[in-house]
């Protein structure tokens, strides 16, 4: 299984190629995509290899992966993350394993939201639900679709790498030598 390194450098090249391929193939001044949509996919996908990986439910370990490092003292709200989901279980799926990821951040980010509109003063500046309406803007939806290819590169990493186990053959299971 690949390190976090390897990861990474992956994740980024792939993210390189993929910008140059666009630039190549969409000619300039074309209108290929609505404004900021390639500046979202960009984040998201480095949100997705950066800070929030698979690897987030390794975060109280004692050689903590290097996405929970990037967090700084905060990776300690990823700690009861790691606690729900066991590594390469639930986390390490492809679908329900990068939403549990985003809801559990926004989950957190809309908590602390709304105990901020709570303040005297606040309540009129923010309101609750701001990360997910920003979630389903053409801007947030190419973030969040960046994020999952870089959530899914993670994984595809994790499969091709992943110790083969050796299949018995049937009837091997017992068998002695030298009995007929």
């Amino acid at each position: 299984m690949p390190r976090g390194p390897v990861h990474e450098s992956v994740n980024l090249t792939a993210l390189a190629l993929g910008v140059i391929a666009y630039h190549r193939l969409v000619p300039e001044g074309s209108a290929a995509l609505p404004p900021g949509t390639l500046e979202g996919f960009v984040a998201g996908y480095l949100l997705g290899s950066l800070w929030i990986t698979p690897d987030l439910d390794l975060a109280e370990r004692k050689n903590t992966p290097r996405p929970a490092r990037l967090w700084g003292w905060l990776r300690l709200l990823w700690i009861p993350y790691g606690r729900l989901f066991r590594h390469r279980g639930l986390s390490h799926t492809w679908v329900v394993g990068p939403i549990t990821r985003i809801l559990y951040l926004v989950l957190i980010l809309e908590g602390v939201l709304y105990g901020l509109s709570l303040l005297p003063g606040m309540g009129t500046t923010l309101e609750p639900l701001t990360t997910t309406k920003w979630l389903l803007s053409p801007v947030g939806g190419a973030g969040l679709a960046g994020y999952f290819v870089a959530q899914w590169l993670h994984l595809v990493l994790d499969r091709a790498f992943e110790p083969r186990r050796r299949k018995r053959t049937p009837g091997a299971r017992g068998r002695q030598s030298g009995a007929a």
